[in-house]
């Protein structure tokens, strides 16, 4: 390995690492070079499922009630995916049951790690909907242990003392930074 330097900083600009070697020519003919093609990608799906959505504030005052759902988005996707409507939502609580499916080609490209960005949202018929609360979950460590057992992964999280595929999405803020703001169950 070596530091990559650019002449207007002292600070290295990144890390190079290779393999060298350099061989007679009559070695370098019965010795077949390393095949370094990355891998080809292969299809995977992404599957969330949003079973409630609880402690989400209420955004109609006059009514003291949501029309709550919730969207998926999945970076290197094309369009989002969203639930239906729970109409009339007292106390911030909705239930749904329902599934989004992303289609995904693993590895993924190189650079940003892939998200899924769930968002929790009031639905109004005379104005723009109101974005209660949202949440990104970074996926680069599920991506990369599907592709290596070329199987199913489901995400697990320690619920009281046990390990679970079913749990809360926390402590989810406004998109405008303020506190949290509201919970979904399941995420998988």
């Amino acid at each position: 390995m070596r530091p990559l330097f650019n002449e207007v900083s002292s600070n290295p600009q990144g890390i190079l690492e290779m393999f060298l070697e350099i061989l007679p020519a009559a070695e370098s003919a019965r010795t077949p070079m390393y095949n370094i093609k990355p891998p080809d990608p292969l299809p995977f799906e992404l599957r969330v499922i949003v079973w409630t959505v609880e402690d989400a504030p209420i955004m109609d005052q006059l009514t003291e009630q949501n029309d709550l759902y919730v969207t998926g988005i999945m970076d290197g996707v094309k369009g989002s995916q969203k639930t239906d409507t729970h109409f009339r939502a007292k106390d911030g609580k909705g239930n749904f049951n329902w599934r989004m499916k992303f289609p995904v080609m693993l590895p993924f490209p190189k650079g940003r790690p892939p998200r899924l960005r769930l968002q929790i949202w009031d639905k109004d018929f005379f104005s723009a909907n109101d974005a209660i609360c949202e949440a990104n979950i970074s996926l680069a460590g599920v991506f990369k242990e599907a592709f290596k057992k070329q199987d199913i992964v489901s995400v697990r999280q320690m619920v009281e003392g046990k390990l679970s595929t079913e749990f809360w999405l926390t402590d989810m803020p406004r998109p405008n930074g303020q506190a949290p703001q509201g919970r979904i169950q399941n995420f998988q």
